[in-house]
């Protein structure tokens, strides 16, 4: 299912999630996380013209997680919320597609994760040029 984020997607959930953390407050680490709740995704694609199948164009996968975030000045924080991987252009080379990656602390996976708003985001980021 989420092929074109590489052989091991689980650890570039964790490098985007300790970088978003990161960036956020400077020297924060994740100590731990856990994907709480089955993923959701949406899927864009088109049938082949000469072939049974269809190409994926695009997809977005959401996750419900909780975490443990450890400040500079070693505080632990629980934190909860749904973290967004999404990928356009999947159906070209590696250079041509385009990434974008969510991080909504409190978020709730059944606004985020559903097709409406996966979808919308989906075709926002194929839109960029």
């Amino acid at each position: 299912m989420l092929v074109w984020l590489g052989p091991e997607p689980e650890r570039v959930l964790r490098d985007q999630i300790e970088a978003m953390l990161h960036q956020q407050l400077h020297g924060t680490k994740l100590v731990w996380i856990r994907i709480v709740e089955a993923p959701r995704t949406s899927t864009l694609g088109a049938r082949r013209a000469q072939e049974s199948g269809i190409d994926v164009h695009a997809m977005g996968v959401a996750f419900a997680f909780s975490l443990m975030a450890r400040s500079a000045d070693g505080v632990d924080r629980d934190v909860h919320g749904v973290a967004s991987m999404l990928g356009t252009e999947l159906h070209r080379g590696p250079s041509r597609r385009k990434f974008r990656f969510f991080f909504e602390i409190d978020g709730d996976l059944g606004k985020l994760g559903s097709s409406e708003v996966l979808g919308a985001r989906l075709m926002a980021l194929r839109e960029i040029g």
